[in-house]
C-alpha cells in the first residue's frame, strides 16, 4: 500500500456519547473501498467508538468489518430494494443506547473539528446538526485512489481538507471537486430523544432520496430545525453512481411525492401518525 502524507492530525475527538449508524450495500468495488477506508480514518481520528455496519444485500459480503474496534458489523439479507431508512431505525433505537446517534454515508469523512461542534451543539439542545457548512466535495480520480489503498489514510484526508477550506495546495488539486455548495445529507447527527419524538426515519421511503428533507421538515415542527456547523467542508469520495445494481436504489419520484405529503400535516397529525407507528419501528 501507498505511504500516507505527512500532514500533522487534529487532536483525537471523543464519541462516548454518539452511536453512529452506517447502513450499506456494495453496488460497487469502490463503495467498499471507500467505506473501508473511512472506517480506517474513524479509528485513528476518534475515541470511544461505536460503529453500527448494517449490510442490506442479497448476500451481504462484509463480515471482516467488524475486525475493527469499536465496529460491529450486522447483515440484514435482503433480495429487494435497499431499504436505508428501516436500518437506520433499527441502528438508532436497537443496536445503540447512547444518547446521540448519526447516520453516516460509507464514503463520507466529516472533518473532526466538524464532528467535535455538532455534538457541542447536541449537547446545548439542538436536535438536529449536520457537522459541516453544506461545502460537499468529491475527489476522484487517481487521488480517490491512492487514498483508499492507504493504511492509513487520515493524514492524507486531512491535506484534501486544507485544500477544500483554502489553506494548502497539491497536485492534481482538480481530483477535488466541490459539487454542492448546500448540501443536507451524507452525515446528520441526531439527539436520540429528539428524534424519538419526532417519529425516526419515515420508513415508507425506500432506497435513497428526499428522506432527509422529509425528516428534517417534521423535526423543525418540533422545535428542532436542521442546523449546521459553520466553518468546515465534508469530502466525499467518488463511487460510480451507474452500475449494473442500480435498481436496487432506484425509486425517487414516489419518495418526492410521499415527502410533499407529509410536509403538508401539522404538528398534531405528525403526532397521530407517530403513535399509531406510521413512520417506523422505533421501539
Amino acid at each position: 500500500m501507498n505511504a500516507p502524507s505527512s500532514a500533522t492530525l487534529p487532536p483525537r475527538v471523543a464519541l462516548h456519547d454518539l452511536g453512529i449508524v452506517i447502513a450499506c450495500r456494495f453496488d460497487s468495488r469502490e463503495r467498499r473501498e471507500n467505506l473501508e477506508a473511512m472506517l480506517r480514518c474513524l479509528g485513528r481520528m476518534y475515541d470511544g467508538l461505536d460503529v453500527h455496519v448494517i449490510e442490506d444485500a442479497p448476500a451481504p459480503e462484509g463480515k471482516a468489518l467488524g475486525d475493527l474496534p469499536g465496529v460491529t458489523w450486522h447483515a440484514r439479507p435482503n433480495d429487494g430494494k435497499f431499504h436505508r431508512t428501516r436500518l437506520l431505525n433499527e441502528g438508532f433505537f436497537q443496536l445503540t443506547d447512547r444518547p446521540y446517534v448519526a447516520t453516516w454515508d460509507t464514503d463520507v469523512i466529516p472533518h473532526p473539528g466538524g464532528v467535535g461542534a455538532a455534538l457541542t451543539a447536541l449537547a446545548e439542545g439542538k436536535g438536529m446538526v449536520l457537522p459541516f457548512d453544506g461545502r460537499f466535495n468529491d475527489l476522484r480520480g487517481r487521488s480517490r485512489q491512492a487514498l483508499v489503498t492507504m493504511d492509513d489514510p487520515t493524514p492524507e484526508v486531512m491535506d484534501w481538507y486544507r485544500v477544500a477550506m483554502g489553506g494548502g495546495t497539491r497536485p492534481r488539486a482538480r481530483d477535488l471537486k466541490l459539487v454542492n455548495s448546500d448540501s443536507v445529507g451524507g452525515v446528520v447527527f441526531y439527539d436520540r430523544a429528539a428524534l424519538r419524538a419526532f417519529g425516526g426515519y419515515n420508513e415508507d421511503f425506500v432506497t435513497w432520496g428526499f428522506e432527509d428533507e422529509e425528516i428534517a421538515a417534521r423535526a423543525a415542527l418540533f422545535g428542532y430545525p436542521r442546523v449546521r456547523v459553520d466553518g468546515f467542508p465534508v469530502v466525499h469520495l467518488w463511487h460510480p453512481r451507474i452500475t449494473r445494481n442500480i435498481w436496487f436504489y432506484l425509486r425517487p419520484n414516489r419518495n418526492r411525492d410521499l415527502r410533499e405529503e407529509i410536509g403538508k400535516l401539522d404538528r398534531a397529525a405528525v403526532e397521530a401518525l407517530r403513535d399509531k407507528g406510521t413512520f417506523g419501528r422505533i421501539a
